[in-house]
């Protein structure tokens, strides 16, 4: 019935179906993801981007902000953080579910995007989230990985599993497990517009490789830092790596500017310290000396294992388009509209009900959108483009998820030229439109932009 619904919506608005679905459900219980999260701080009228920290397997939520706790009160942010069940070490696939809705329910708290930062699977559930619930990277500026899972390690016997078992993340984060191999089947490594940030250390003695030409914690698309290449000589390990004074240097980098960190912009005594601001450093090396064998211990928990990896469901089997998320100004336009899709003049006009609907299922918007001035249509006191008579007849919607707002170049001949461009590249766009007015103010860099053609 609400299918038919929509259908309905779109018919009256002149408009075809969606050319994309919406985030899939989540399976787990509500109440779980709920009960699951933690937050510490105020999230809305804190002057620093509130974070959302993403404990790796075989320790909960609670126990990774114990650790980094001096470190993030130092830094002065709000914090986050999800228990995940089964100490982080159950199928990966349930678990990003409960990162899903942390992610949701913190962005939405604190109104406005956050960021994130992630240890050993704690790197590689951001990047699975994000990837397959597209609407999220509108949620999340920055995403730091400290020696993420994210092409898996080579350090697992996989016959001992075989004939022993061993816990569900342990399987789906092994070098070519099933799980990873979908996801890295998918065309974007590191989904835009977030940010990404990687680190990684050569003495890491539970992830490897991380030298060479493919680090297993390196992504395509991001800033991938190599601990010993800014500090030769330091020896940091796996845990460690979270809490090292250049991964949390380069997280404070990233937040602070525009885009994943950049080595050259990291202080010049950040070697001079082995771990981040706020962090004692006879206290944190003790503490990880004994995290390792906590983590060991609950991920070789006979009562945990399995002998054979975790089925991949379908949500995870499907092929993800790298255009997913609208990540500007986007253009829902009729089939064999001309190139002038808008003109000849356009007047706002408030987002009905029903766009909204329409959007949220299509994807293009967020769950709990709210819009202000988002619609345009053509004036009244012209008829439309396309030859109708009817001269409120709806030809295009502007839906606004994030700046700068829509930038124009020119005029030239009385006619402005919308300029289309993405984190990679920049390119002219070939529609036109001939008028000045916009939603919002005018900004001196072009927009992301999406070009969804119904």
């Amino acid at each position: 019935m609400r299918a038919l619904t929509l259908l309905v919506l779109a018919a009256a608005l002149g408009l075809a179906a969606p050319v994309s679905a919406a985030d899939p459900p989540l399976t787990v219980a509500p109440a779980k993801l709920a009960a699951a999260l933690k937050c510490t701080g105020d999230l809305k009228g804190s002057p620093k981007q509130p974070l959302m920290l993403i404990t790796g397997t075989g320790a909960s939520g609670d126990e990774a902000y114990a650790i980094g706790k001096g470190a993030f009160d130092a830094w002065g942010a709000p914090v986050c953080w999800v228990n995940f069940p089964a100490f982080t070490t159950g199928d990966i696939q349930i678990a990003v579910q409960y990162l899903v809705a942390g992610i949701r329910t913190e962005a939405r708290r604190a109104g406005r995007p956050i960021a994130v930062f992630g240890i050993s699977q704690g790197g590689l559930l951001p990047r699975i989230a994000l990837t397959y619930w597209p609407s999220l990277r509108a949620k999340v500026t920055d995403v730091l990985a400290a020696a993420g899972t994210q092409h898996g390690t080579n350090l697992g016997d996989r016959a001992a599993c075989v004939k022993d078992g061993c816990i569900p993340a342990g399987w789906q984060q092994g070098a070519g497990s099933n799980l990873l191999k979908a996801l890295n089947a998918q065309p974007d490594e590191s989904p835009d517009p977030t940010s990404w940030t990687t680190v990684r250390s050569t003495s890491d003695e539970t992830v490897q490789p991380q030298a060479g030409a493919h680090p297993t914690s390196a992504l395509k698309g991001a800033t991938n830092i190599l601990i010993q290449a800014v500090c030769p000589g330091r020896t940091t390990t796996h845990i460690g790596t979270a809490l090292d004074s250049v991964t949390f240097a380069a997280f404070v980098d990233a937040l602070t500017h525009k885009g994943p960190a950049q080595v050259a912009r990291l202080p010049k005594d950040v070697c001079s310290h082995p771990y981040a601001a706020g962090l004692d450093e006879a206290g944190t090396t003790a503490i990880l000396g004994a995290a390792g064998g906590l983590t060991s211990s609950r991920s070789t928990d006979a009562t945990t294992r399995v002998k054979a990896e975790p089925k991949v469901v379908p949500l995870f089997r499907r092929r993800v388009s790298a255009k997913a998320a609208a990540t500007g100004p986007v253009w829902l336009c009729r089939p064999g509209m001309p190139q002038n899709p808008c003109a000849p003049r356009l007047e706002r006009t408030e987002f009905t009900p029903a766009l909204v609907a329409i959007g949220t299922v299509s994807g293009l918007l967020p769950p709990g959108f709210k819009p202000k001035v988002d619609c345009w249509r053509p004036s009244r006191r012209r008829s439309s483009p396309v030859g109708t008579r009817r001269p409120n007849h709806l030809h295009a919607v502007v839906v606004w998820t994030d700046k700068p707002p829509l930038t124009s170049r020119g005029p030239s001949h009385g006619r402005n030229r919308l300029w289309a461009s993405s984190v990679r590249r920049t390119a002219r766009s070939d529609t036109t439109i001939r008028s000045n007015r916009f939603c919002g103010a005018q900004s001196a860099a072009p927009p992301r932009m999406r070009w969804h053609t119904l």
